[in-house]
């Protein structure tokens, strides 16, 4: 993550690779980030948890999907209407955070593949930097599958840091594992995609903590400072059919009070 990037998250959170195959056209993507805490100095960084979460909107949504009668190639209602999967989701985040990995150990994601997420943790117990949740509707399931996502600190890639999303669905013989690469302040989020399936929410929370201590100096696997009294990102999604949906969000912070000298 080159030197300036937040979240992930992570989230992370977010996150996070937002749609299958589906049942309906997609109308919007909802982006929404919170960290705190946000009373930060206006030039050093300091140490912050992150939240975020991608939401997708669409027409015609019908559980499960489709219905009698709209399974393909039968297409005729606006119910019935199939949006095309996405392959990847950048966000552009805010450069007043920063992403620090530091002696955080790395998890390969071939030690995460195939498990649930109590497997997934004890592969990788000194890599987790976070933790969240997804819901998930397919076309033979009438009610939605909850998820458990678990963030992990894994292997850079092309030089850049990546974390991985591992997560446990219910229901499900499969634990998806969707990888975020940080370049900069962008972060590019991609995952499998699952035929008759549609991710249509994703919350990842992106731990505070210290990753890096250089004598009395910590640093944390994300920082942030507050040099506008806002922090402003946005999200694109990319479909496999060309189109793309757009989503930002906006977060003001507090700066602190400059000490006084003596």
């Amino acid at each position: 993550m080159g030197k300036y990037l937040i979240g992930v998250a992570l989230g992370l959170v977010g996150a996070l690779a937002l749609s299958s195959t589906g049942s309906a056209a997609v109308t919007g993507v909802t982006l929404t980030a919170t960290a705190t805490p946000t009373k930060q100095d206006k030039k050093k960084r300091g140490g912050v948890a992150i939240t975020l979460g991608i939401a997708e909107a669409h027409d015609g949504l019908t559980f499960p999907p489709g219905g009698q009668g709209c399974m393909p190639p039968t297409v005729t209602t606006s119910a019935c209407k199939y949006f095309p999967p996405s392959h990847t989701s950048v966000i552009n985040i805010d450069p007043d955070f920063k992403l620090t990995p530091g002696t955080i150990p790395r998890c390969a994601p071939a030690s995460l593949t195939g498990k649930d997420t109590a497997g997934a943790k004890a592969a990788c117990p000194r890599s987790i930097v976070g933790q969240g949740t997804s819901e998930v509707h397919t076309l033979t399931e009438t009610t939605p599958l909850f998820g458990t996502v678990t963030a992990f600190n894994g292997p850079p890639s092309g030089g850049n840091p990546m974390v991985l999303l591992h997560m446990d669905i219910d229901r499900s013989t499969t634990s998806p594992i969707l990888t975020a690469i940080l370049r900069g302040n962008v972060l590019t989020i991609q995952g499998p995609v699952t035929p008759g399936a549609v991710l249509t929410n994703l919350t990842t929370s992106i731990n505070r903590q210290v990753s890096l201590r250089k004598g009395q100096k910590r640093f944390f696997f994300v920082s942030a400072r507050c040099s506008k009294r806002r922090w402003q990102s946005s999200a694109t999604v990319f479909y496999t059919d060309g189109t793309q949906q757009t989503g930002s969000t906006t977060q003001t912070c507090q700066q602190k009070k400059k000490k006084k000298k003596k």
